[in-house]
């Protein structure tokens, strides 16, 4: 499997170059490893990426994992990363990792995105499911209308036809 690891900082991105060659991993940095690592066939299995200047533009299908080393301060930015990887084309489960350090500022950056974010889904599905009532509500009045056109065109002055539709 293939990895994009992002990171704010090219020296932490320089410390995983480091040890993941340790590893006998291959990896490349961004840009100039962006097309070995989607090239088929391709020994490079991570992307080594910082966030400021990879997080758009770029398709990564051929990876699987996500790793975020640190949180981002915008849950936007953090949600690019992810959606290089996990996009239209994708036919595999996307993983993301998140390094979050319990107590810090990341901590706290991370619990406000997440109850942020569960918000704002919350209010997408109430707004969707809105959105089809005042559909299906017009749909209906679209069809009792035409009905009722189609019956005064025809002559009919049958009592049960001017009666709702049940």
């Amino acid at each position: 499997d293939t990895q994009v690891v992002f990171s704010n900082f090219e020296e932490v991105l320089d410390v995983v170059g480091a040890a993941l060659r340790r590893k006998g991993l291959e990896a490349a940095r961004f840009p100039k490893g962006v097309a070995p690592f989607t090239a088929p066939d391709s020994r490079v299995s991570f992307l080594l990426a910082p966030v400021g200047r990879a997080n758009n533009g770029l398709t990564l299908v051929n990876a699987v994992n996500v790793f975020l080393l640190e949180q981002p301060a915008c849950a936007a930015v953090e949600l690019q990363c992810v959606n290089r990887v996990h996009r239209v084309g994708q036919t595999r489960p996307t993983t993301v990792y998140r390094y979050v350090v319990k107590d810090t500022i990341e901590d706290a950056i991370y619990e406000y995105h997440r109850t942020h974010t569960a918000s704002v889904e919350e209010d997408v599905k109430e707004a969707e499911i809105n959105a089809a009532k005042l559909l299906s509500a017009h749909v209906l009045r679209k069809r009792q209308k035409a009905s009722v056109a189609a019956d005064s065109s025809s002559g009919s002055t049958d009592a049960s036809d001017d009666a709702p539709a049940s």
